[in-house]
């Protein structure tokens, strides 16, 4: 079962910082994850990018496994028009992110974001377009 994030803020005096924003983090990613579920049922993907952005943001400030370049692309997905949702994702500390754009400006998007974090960085980043499936089907 779940502990509520009322009952980790009471014990909030008995952890160190780092163990109270970890807790934090894993509730309130849980919270995210079912608010997701119920976004992508209802088909809100506007909640569900930005829960995206939420995620990103607990992970980088309160569980701390990303980096400048994850930070950074982020960041920047979000001021790029068309994009809903963004976030690390993989190992972190290096990895990638994942983007929800709209189908219209995936091309200016994948421009964009090259340009800038080559100029940011001086790396060239792969981008992989991808679409959501319907997932494993059992057929007979």
């Amino acid at each position: 079962a779940q502990v509520p994030l009322e009952i980790i803020n009471e014990l909030k005096s008995e952890m160190t910082p780092v163990i109270y924003n970890r807790v934090s983090y894993v509730i309130q990613e849980n919270m995210r994850t079912l608010a997701t579920c119920t976004a992508l049922e209802n088909k809100d993907l506007i909640s569900v990018g930005n829960l995206l952005f939420e995620s990103h943001k607990g992970l980088s400030e309160l569980y701390e496994v990303s980096c400048k370049e994850l930070d950074y692309l982020v960041g920047s997905a979000k001021n790029i028009k068309g994009v809903i949702g963004s976030r690390m994702m993989g190992g972190g500390f290096g990895g990638c992110t994942i983007n929800l754009v709209h189908k219209d400006a995936i091309e200016s998007f994948t421009s964009l974001i090259s340009k800038s974090y080559f100029e940011a960085f001086n790396i060239k980043p792969n981008v992989f377009k991808v679409a959501i499936g319907d997932g494993v089907k059992r057929i007979l």
